[in-house]
């Protein structure tokens, strides 16, 4: 299994996307929102473990270590054998630095032990643990969550209405944080159900727009 990260870099609005295993380290570009048409176009370094030590990757280092890390914390916890050059084992062992975010990618089953796991081992106490689809596990640090931001946001901003709309789990806690909170038809049950919450159609058919229209309707 994979392990990836992702890191925004403001100077140059991008978001960068690492993908580790024991083997070596992927680094891939992304627009401002996190995402690309092409996955293959937008390849920016690959090294093999073997091949490159720490000092080799300049700023890409501190990045690189912290994939590594968790990656490694992934595979011994499901069992699987995780061995690096020396090298890379002393800086890991030198950085002793706390993640901020990691993205768990696998199939749920196997997801479900590393959640697992992390609260068995008390990761929990530090990070938050939610799924933002069934194949994505994010681990951030404690109280950084979409509701978090988005209360922050509406401080920063002095706006006296909160509006937002979500379809997954790690969508929740914004939900719960908004004035108006919504939904569009395709988003999980536990969306769907979630107290205040608005359920507009599905968003390949407009959600935004419905959204719109029912704020017109209220006044909003």
């Amino acid at each position: 299994m994979v392990g990836s990260t992702s890191y925004l870099l403001p100077s140059l609005n991008r978001t960068v996307w690492l993908d580790c295993n024991d083997e070596g380290v992927s680094v891939f570009s992304a627009d401002q929102y996190g995402s690309w048409e092409r996955y293959e176009d937008v390849l920016l370094l690959t090294v093999q473990f073997t091949d490159a030590g720490p000092g080799d990757l300049g700023p890409w280092l501190p990045m690189v270590l912290d994939t590594l890390a968790y990656t490694a914390t992934q595979q011994t916890a499901l069992g699987m054998t995780f061995q690096i050059p020396e090298s890379w084992r002393n800086a890991l062992e030198e950085q002793g630095q706390p993640m901020i975010k990691a993205l768990f990618v696998g199939a749920r089953a196997v997801l479900d032990q590393v959640k697992a796991f992390l609260r068995e081992t008390g990761r929990a106490a530090d990070y938050e643990l939610i799924f933002s689809t069934d194949h994505l596990l994010e681990l951030t640090a404690k109280g950084a969550d979409k509701g978090a931001m988005a209360r922050e946001l509406k401080r920063l901003t002095g706006c006296h209405t909160l509006i937002c709309i979500g379809d997954h789990a790690n969508d929740l806690p914004m939900l719960q944080a908004a004035d108006r909170a919504f939904a569009p038809a395709n988003a999980i049950g536990a969306v769907r159900d979630a107290d205040g919450v608005t359920v507009v159609c599905h968003c390949l058919e407009g959600a935004v727009a419905d959204v719109v229209e029912c704020l017109e309707q209220a006044g909003t």
